[in-house]
């Protein structure tokens, strides 16, 4: 049975745990790349597509809201018809109205 040579870091019965630092330190296997491409393939892609549906969306939703008030307020207008009230009114014609802190 041949001895591995002894680091000046290895503790006495704790060969294990030094293979597997040596083993961890070493570039990535060509399985383990295969690996890594295929969880980015399965499982990053399509979240990242799903983000960008998502977002896309609700541009649309967002612009199709936009639009829809800036109609609403041309035809209608969401403020009434002729002059600002007085100081002291509001738009219902009440007077001195106050509001406590």
């Amino acid at each position: 049975m041949s001895q591995q040579p002894r680091s000046p870091f290895s503790v006495p019965g704790m060969a294990g745990a030094a293979q597997f630092m040596q083993a961890m330190n070493r570039r990535p296997s060509m399985a383990a790349r295969v690996a890594g491409f295929v969880f980015l393939a399965v499982i990053a892609v399509p979240v990242l597509a799903l983000i960008i549906c998502a977002g896309l969306l609700a541009l649309v939703v967002y612009l199709v809201l936009s639009a829809w008030t800036r109609l609403l307020d041309a035809l209608g207008g969401s403020r009434p018809a002729g002059p600002p009230p007085r100081p002291g009114e509001d738009d219902e014609g009440r007077r001195n109205v106050r509001i406590k802190p």
